[in-house]
């Protein structure tokens, strides 16, 4: 009964997501929107599905999105201001979880909305612009209700934790600027969500691999459907709201599935986009496994302080 439950959840959540995301999608293209605005109103209702629980959590993590997204654009043009101004937003997003569901969720809106002004390569002139995309998605997600069915509980060790996470975001960014000065914000991202529920060194391993087995997947198929639909525009977006889907309706113990629809998604959004190539493709799985190596290695060596060393069972086979 608990499972049939929680699938009935995650089948609503996913179903508004997608709604969600294309109620979203067709007002900016009513409004003569760019493509920029579309996937920053369809990333905004991602997001909130991620973060949001109750009303109050998109009270106060919509102007937090906003003003993330307004610093993340003014430092962009400035690779070291923008990578000092994100690390100490990472710790304060991550020690946010000490007030539990709405703190968690302040926490992914600030770190997401900084992470959209990176992606999009904003600048201060795109902010107003992308503020309307973003108060667009903002009312998709109260009209259609979207949530996250299982909101996180408070965390007592979030403070040690946001030492590791913005510890291991430091590795990242520098080790992510070597990489792809382009692209480094992928590697950080992966950093960050390693760390996501996980209260040892050997979970965060694990969390480590999944991710990099769903990214690997996800790039091979992804590449070869957004290959084949190209040139068929709305059959993308089809795709693109199909993994989303995927995404959302994919048990969170099935961790690496979640990621094969994310990469999945990315994929269709980069050839809707005409940003679509084979090397990108490359430069995330590479980015990926750089981040996951900088949160195994940030979680190992500060184990004594943070970590435990010892793992509990595995919760997901």
């Amino acid at each position: 009964m608990g499972t049939t439950n929680n699938s009935r959840i995650r089948l609503s959540a996913a179903t508004r997501a997608v709604l969600g995301t294309a109620a979203t999608l067709t007002v900016l293209t009513a409004l003569g929107q760019p493509d920029t605005s579309l996937l920053a109103g369809g990333f905004t209702v991602m997001t909130s599905a991620l973060a949001v629980d109750r009303l109050g959590t998109l009270a106060l993590g919509a102007p937090l999105y906003l003003a993330a997204l307004a610093a993340g654009a003014v430092a962009g043009p400035y690779p070291v201001a923008a990578a000092l101004v994100f690390l100490p937003l990472i710790y304060a997003a991550v020690h946010a979880r000490l007030h539990g569901p709405i703190g968690h969720g302040a926490g992914v809106f600030a770190f997401m909305g900084y992470f959209l002004a990176q992606f999009t390569e904003a600048r201060a002139a795109d902010v107003p612009q992308l503020s309307v995309a973003v108060v667009v998605a903002f009312c998709a997600v109260l009209c259609t209700g979207v949530r996250v069915p299982n909101p996180a509980e408070p965390s007592r060790a979030a403070s040690r934790q946001a030492l590791q996470v913005t510890a291991a975001s430091a590795l990242a960014i520098a080790g992510g600027h070597l990489v792809s000065p382009d692209h480094w914000y992928w590697a950080v991202v992966t950093t960050w969500v390693v760390f996501i529920n996980t209260e040892s060194t050997g979970e965060v391993l694990r969390q480590s691999v999944r991710r990099l087995v769903g990214t690997v997947l996800g790039a091979a198929a992804g590449y070869g459907l957004a290959t084949l639909a190209a040139p068929y525009g709305p059959l993308l977006l089809v795709l693109l709201l199909a993994c989303m889907f995927g995404m959302f309706f994919t048990s969170p113990d099935a961790y690496w599935a979640v990621t094969f629809f994310i990469t999945g998604m990315l994929c269709m959004l980069l050839a809707l986009l005409d940003t679509f190539s084979a090397d990108v493709l490359v430069l995330r799985v590479h980015e990926t496994a750089l981040g996951a190596c900088c949160g195994v290695l940030a979680a190992r060596l500060q184990s004594r302080d943070g970590y435990r060393d010892h793992d509990r069972p595995p919760h997901d086979g």
